[in-house]
This record gives structure tokens, C-alpha cells and sequence, in this order.
């Protein structure tokens, strides 16, 4: 069970993800992780209302496209969450 854990926590979801293209999501795990962000498949499992079918659903889509997430590193990734959060902070102030 720890190891499995480690490997939700080890499994990036990029910043930039795009929750509306998989569209196998119920609307309420959408919202959710619409809302949320998660970094990683392990904050994404902690989402209250974020169905298990939906979490698998996620996983599976990770696994299938993990070559083209690989190449980005983890730094690169909290460099491009933290420029999204600006740039939404930056659309709400105006």
C-alpha cells in the first residue's frame, strides 16, 4: 500500500493539463480537479467528491502519455503552475 502511494505522489499531472479533454470524467471529478489543480495523482486521490473510477481514468491517460510528460522535470512543471496561477490572479484582477 506504501509503495502505491509513492507512486500516485511520483506521477506529475502537468500544470498546463487540460481536465476537458477526457471526457470519461464525471462532471463533479472535472469541477473538482478544475478547481483544485493537483500536482500529482496523489493529491488528486485526496479531492473530496473525486470519484475512483475517475481517478483510474486519470492514471490510465497518465500511463498512455507519460513519454511526453516525462521529459518534463518537476521544476519545470512548478515553474509553469506558478505562472498559470499568476496569470489567472492577473484575469481576476482585471
Amino acid at each position: 500500500m506504501i509503495k502505491k502511494t509513492e507512486n500516485f505522489e511520483s506521477c506529475l499531472i502537468p500544470a498546463e493539463f487540460d481536465y476537458d479533454q477526457i471526457l470519461s470524467f464525471s462532471t463533479e471529478s472535472r469541477e473538482k480537479f478544475k478547481k483544485h489543480l493537483p500536482r500529482s495523482l496523489g493529491q488528486a486521490s485526496r479531492i473530496d467528491g473525486v470519484r475512483s473510477s475517475d481517478l483510474s481514468i486519470l492514471m490510465v491517460y497518465m500511463e498512455k502519455n507519460r513519454k511526453t510528460h516525462k521529459s518534463l522535470s518537476k521544476t519545470k512543471l512548478r515553474k509553469r503552475g506558478n505562472a498559470r496561477m499568476r496569470k489567472r490572479e492577473k484575469q481576476k484582477s482585471q
